[in-house]
């Protein structure tokens, strides 16, 4: 009996400390210890800091794409004001050049006029009606080979321009386009112009010089004369412009290549004179002044400072009296 009484209070001391122990265990797994709290604390500030610093850096790539759309938006708007100016510019430019190039063309036209004057012969120095009629009938040939003239020079000139670009040509291009545009203006003039031949001395004043080239003799009176003189004082300023923008490019001397000298066409009004004629004395101006203009010399005639780069006609250039007593070599015919 006492042995029986002492095992069931050894089993209820043994179930007690069972459950004593089952008891305790939940409560101390549930409770971290001191190194995990100090980790967990660590972590939760890591993670406080970083999303700080992700804020930081978004409000700093913010203000960074703010600050590059401003100056993008600045960058633009002086790009559309230069190109405004520039636009502008170049208005004013050509609107001065039309100026220049009208001035230009009422001079030639007064000095023809006032040649024309002076020239004016008596009416017993008339050469006859029918040598008359031949003159006449000379012009009009020469008025119906200007419209096939024009038809080729438009040709030319655009094949010279793209090879000029490809070539990156800058300053000759430029030369080329304002030639090519006082060309123009001089063929809208002269196709609006009306002729008449009754009243034009030209047709009744007899020979007074005489000329030659390309093995041939020619004759002509004062007003052809005039007109000789002119195309090589005319090849001579255009140039000196030629000369000055192969210079500016930097490109090789060579006047040949120049689509002014192979045209050879500015100033030519279909009077007094064949086209050949003119272009052979305009080629002959030419070539002088473009050797002055890519030498930057004076050595054939004489220009203001400011003509040389200039391609709108302002400035003044002329070539020397000597060269050009020269080169037409007119022989004054006894009347």
């Amino acid at each position: 009996m006492n042995m029986s009484l002492r095992n069931h209070t050894v089993l209820a001391a043994m179930i007690s400390a069972v459950l004593a122990t089952s008891m305790i265990a939940p409560a101390s797994a549930s409770q971290p210890t001191g190194a995990e709290q100090d980790h967990r604390h660590e972590n939760q500030s890591d993670a406080k800091k970083n999303g700080h610093k992700d804020k930081e850096k978004n409000k700093a790539d913010k203000g960074k794409k703010e600050k590059a759309d401003k100056q993008a938006d600045r960058f633009q708007h002086a790009q559309s004001r230069v190109a405004e100016q520039r636009d502008v510019l170049a208005k004013q430019q050509e609107h001065r050049a039309n100026q220049q190039r009208d001035k230009n063309a009422e001079q030639r036209q007064k000095q023809l006029q006032d040649a024309r004057k002076d020239h004016r012969q008596d009416d017993h120095q008339r050469i006859s009606d029918r040598d008359q009629r031949n003159r006449i009938e000379q012009q009009r040939t020469r008025m119906q080979a200007n419209v096939q003239y024009q038809k080729r020079a438009r040709e030319l000139d655009q094949q010279h321009l793209r090879q000029l670009q490809q070539g990156k040509r800058n300053a000759q291009y430029r030369y080329q386009q304002t030639y090519y545009q006082r060309l123009n203006a001089q063929q809208t003039r002269l196709n609006n112009q009306r002729y008449d031949y009754n009243n034009n001395p030209y047709f009744s004043s007899p020979n007074t010089y005489r000329y030659s080239f390309g093995g041939r003799n020619y004759t002509t009176n004062q007003y052809g004369a005039d007109l000789l003189r002119q195309a090589v004082n005319y090849g001579y300023q255009e140039g000196l412009r030629a000369g000055h923008a192969d210079r500016s490019d930097r490109s090789n001397s060579n006047y040949r290549s120049s689509y002014a000298y192979q045209d050879a066409n500015y100033g030519y009004d279909n009077y007094y004179v064949d086209r050949e004629e003119y272009n052979h004395y305009f080629r002959e101006g030419f070539q002088r002044g473009y050797n002055d203009g890519y030498g930057s010399r004076s050595q054939y005639g004489n220009y203001s400072n400011n003509y040389l780069g200039d391609y709108n006609n302002n400035g003044t250039a002329s070539i020397l009296q000597a060269v050009l007593g020269t080169i037409l070599n007119l022989q004054q015919m006894n009347p």
